[in-house]
């Protein structure tokens, strides 16, 4: 096959180096220097060719004729190039036959060329189809697979979910018009294979013939899937049986955000229900990835913070090592200068008996030098008080800072205070709800024993009555069946409303916890972090204060050591006041590079202090962070709040209702009372059993009144 295309794989850098043209069966491929093309674009043409005569090759091998179709879509110009990277196979309405599917499945197998493949329309046997998943089983870059209105049912529909089960790059499948759902077995199968999928996110099953059982297989899958985002289930057969199990499937599944269910015969309740929960896991989503840019900025915020510090104290390091080697070179240089004035005293102790007068002199300039010294000591008393103070300042902003701190934490505590009260109330006005909900059933079930017991009464009198009443009795007995069917529907649908709203509660509830738990471990973590940070700051200025001490230390013994050496000078040598005048100028130099120094120190703790500042004003930062979460808690159960009066709207607008109702009642008993006027003329001996119904009649009406007044109250004085 290689030899017959006459391009290997191996030697595509070879041909882009070059500027050939080279030519193979319908693909001409062209490099830079000709028509400008990318290097991709070249090895996409030169895949493309190859996946072309390796397909004409196994066609030769087992004496089978290309299909003129297949090969029309391969030469297509759109085949060579994809969206990112890889191509599109196009077999819309190719009528392939079993034999080309073989062959087309076992270069799929293979293939890591094409993105997308459109088998739309084929009318595809299921063989064709077993033959072209059994391929794509082993493929890697199929990412969109298309198999619409192809018939599919049977063994096809059970390639499928091995396909599914086994295959990890799908991540859209087409199923538009098909029959998938058809059968049982097969569709339990395929619901296997999209349970276990773990790269499937779009799958559309319009128009497959799914009932409610096949509903519920699909609810038992989708409570194992963790990748499906979008579910289309348009025009099939799922019902009210199959919508609760796709509700219950939520519970378990947080992953799917869209899903349809037009033309199912759903109810408009469960299908808002379905849809509120696909809504639940959407915001469930945008919540988690906030979540996580928040954590990621905070991180990248402290990994910032902790790598100015490092290089703030590298600095500082780095500062003081230098100072350390400038005084080592002023001791050596000051080693050098003694030896050389013991040079110098040696030499001139010979001239010392001619320098006798002018000891008075160098007295007096010895005095004045002790003077100076005294002075210099006065000096560095006031410095080490400056040190003092200011350490005293730090010390009294850092315990206002800590008060503060304290502060805001009381101000923290406060407001998870509020929000638990608001919680409980909501918890005690969900109980009340409960409460009223179950003395309405109560007295439903009073009104309902009445009612038989009622009919039952009727009944009796009524077979007692003549054989002419008996049609209109039976007449008036379908009537009240019919009545009493209807009111035992709207009981079961008030009682599943009740359901709903108690289960979206709780669910609601559950959730609003769950939120404060993570919260509450959130603010203990940030609190964690301060902590350490301020232990941090408290460890490194202690870490100063003690070298500066020391420092200073280091320095007075210093200078204490010179002014000895002085002293002892003064005895040895009197002779040399121009040299102890150059030594005194020297010791002034010094004095003044130990004050430069005291400054750069000082200079370096306000740094210090400016950036505790900063760390305080991100602290704060955190801080007002926190509250505005707390306040978006507080909107939402606002938002809970609004929905509970909503539902009890709901629930006044049925009272309503069925009043209304039971005025109609009214007016049917009514007329029944004016039928049996007319009959009183025609029959007069029954006069007084008549009476006796009338009577009976009128009673129920004044029961039914006081009943339906008694079980009104209890709405009517909530809601004024």
């Amino acid at each position: 096959m290689k030899e017959a295309s006459g391009i290997t794989h191996s030697k595509t850098l070879h041909y882009l180096r070059l500027p050939c043209i080279p030519h193979v069966d319908g693909f001409i491929v062209r490099t830079s220097t000709g028509l400008k093309l990318d290097e991709l674009v070249y090895r996409q043409r030169l895949m493309a060719a190859e996946f072309y005569q390796e397909y004409i090759a196994l066609c030769k091998e087992r004496n089978i004729e290309p299909h003129d179709g297949l090969l029309k879509s391969l030469k297509r110009p759109c085949v060579a190039v994809g969206v990112n990277g890889h191509a599109t196979l196009n077999l819309r309405t190719t009528g392939l036959d079993e034999q080309t599917c073989g062959l087309l499945g076992k270069l799929l197998s293979v293939d890591r060329l094409f993105e997308q493949i459109d088998l739309g329309d084929c009318a595809l046997s299921d063989g064709a189809v077993c033959n072209i998943l059994c391929g794509l089983t082993t493929n890697v870059a199929c990412r969109k697979l298309n198999l619409k209105g192809n018939n599919i049912r049977g063994k096809s529909v059970e390639s499928l979910g091995h396909l599914l089960g086994q295959n990890r790059t799908i991540e859209s499948l087409s199923l538009e018009w098909n029959n998938v759902g058809m059968l049982e077995e097969p569709f339990m199968v395929f619901c296997e294979g999209v349970g276990g999928s773990t790269s499937l996110i779009t799958l559309d099953l319009r128009n497959n013939q799914i009932s409610h059982q096949g509903a519920g297989e699909l609810a038992t899958a989708l409570k194992r899937n963790t990748v499906l985002k979008l579910l289309d289930l348009r025009w099939n057969n799922v019902g009210l049986i199959g919508g609760r199990k796709l509700l219950e499937a939520f519970k378990f599944n947080k992953t799917l955000d869209q899903i349809d269910l037009n033309g199912n015969d759903v109810p408009g309740e469960l299908k808002k229900a379905i849809e509120n929960a696909a809504r639940g896991n959407m915001e469930i989503h945008k919540l988690s990835d906030e979540f996580q840019r928040r954590t990621q900025t905070l991180a990248g915020e402290l990994a910032k913070t902790q790598q100015d510090h490092v290089r703030h104290c590298d600095h500082l390091m780095n500062r003081l090592d230098e100072k350390d080697d400038r005084l080592r070179k002023t001791n050596r240089y000051a080693t050098q200068k003694v030896e050389h004035f013991r040079e110098l005293l040696e030499e001139r102790k010979s001239a010392f008996n001619t320098v006798t007068s002018k000891l008075a002199r160098t007295e007096s300039e010895l005095l004045l030098v002790e003077q100076k010294a005294k002075d210099f000591e006065i000096l560095l008393e006031k410095e080490r008080l400056d040190k003092e103070t200011l350490g005293s300042s730090y010390r009294a902003e850092l315990s206002s800072a800590q008060q503060q701190h304290g502060i805001l934490e009381m101000r923290l505590s406060a407001q998870l205070a509020d929000l638990t009260e608001k919680h409980n109330d909501a918890t005690v006005e969900v109980i009340e709800l409960r409460k009223k909900a179950e003395t309405q059933a109560r007295e439903i079930l009073d009104l309902k024993e009445l009612l038989a017991n009622r009919e039952a009464d009727f009944k009796l009198a009524a077979a007692s009555g003549q054989e002419r009443l008996r049609k209109e009795q039976h007449k008036h007995s379908q009537s009240i069946r019919e009545m009493e069917q209807l009111r035992e529907k709207e009981i079961e649908r008030l009682h599943a409303d009740q359901s709903l709203i108690e289960k979206s509660l709780r669910e609601h509830i559950a959730k609003v916890e769950e939120q404060r738990r993570d919260r509450e471990e959130e603010i203990s973590k940030m609190k964690a972090l301060m902590v350490s940070e301020r232990i941090k700051g408290e460890e490194e200025l202690s870490q100063t204060r003690q070298k500066l001490k020391s420092d200073q230390e280091f320095h007075i013994q210093h200078m204490e050591d010179k002014l000895r050496l002085i002293h002892s000078a003064k005895d040895e040598v009197q002779q040399m006041n121009s040299q102890q005048a150059c030594a005194i100028s020297e010791l002034q130099t010094k004095n003044s590079s130990l004050s430069m120094s005291v400054d750069n120190l000082k200079r370096q703790i306000d740094s210090l202090q400016q950036g505790i500042a900063s760390k305080h004003q991100d602290i704060e930062k955190a801080k007002q962070d926190v509250q505005d979460k707390m306040g978006e808690k507080v909107k939402d159960a606002e938002k809970e709040i609004k929905t509970l009066k909503s539902a009890r709207e709901k629930l006044q607008k049925m009272e309503q209702q069925q009043e209304e109702r039971l005025c109609q009642l009214e007016l049917n008993v009514d007329k029944k009372n004016e039928e049996i006027k007319h009959l009183k003329e025609k029959i007069a001996m029954r006069e007084a059993d008549i009476v006796w119904m009338r009577e009976e009649t009128t009673q129920r009406a004044h029961a039914l009144q006081t009943a339906v007044r008694n079980y009104a109250q209890p709405f009517s004085t909530p809601s004024n």
